[in-house]
């Protein structure tokens, strides 16, 4: 992962993940759009999707994706990584639609 976001960003994409779990709850199986410079590189259904607490465990900070259970067993290959957080990564949720915004120009689309 990156640098950190900036204390604004960070409270908005933990914001979007507070109501991503309110609306599919903690843990949950999605649909996947992996995007890399604008174009789809992998389209998965299925797949595992769990919030996670922090390490103070006090709150909702960190998304985990298991990717190798949905079939991509090469997802670091991809640039992929199995925990996004809400420090580093921007998250938005809208239109029930999780964006997260990952390094190497990569979109991740859950719903």
């Amino acid at each position: 992962m990156g640098s950190k976001l900036n204390i604004g960003d960070a409270i908005k994409s933990h914001d979007a993940l507070k109501e991503y779990v309110k609306e599919y709850g903690q843990s949950s199986y999605r649909k996947v759009l992996v995007y890399k410079n604008g174009v789809i590189f992998h389209h998965l259904n299925n797949v595992r999707i769990i919030a996670v607490d922090s390490s103070s465990g006090s709150e909702l900070n960190n998304i985990d994706i298991f990717w190798e259970d949905s079939g991509l067993p090469n997802y670091k290959m991809n640039g992929l990584f199995v925990r996004y957080s809400s420090w580093y990564c921007k998250i938005e949720f809208e239109k029930n639609l999780l964006t997260i915004y990952s390094d190497n120009s990569i979109k991740i689309i859950i719903s």
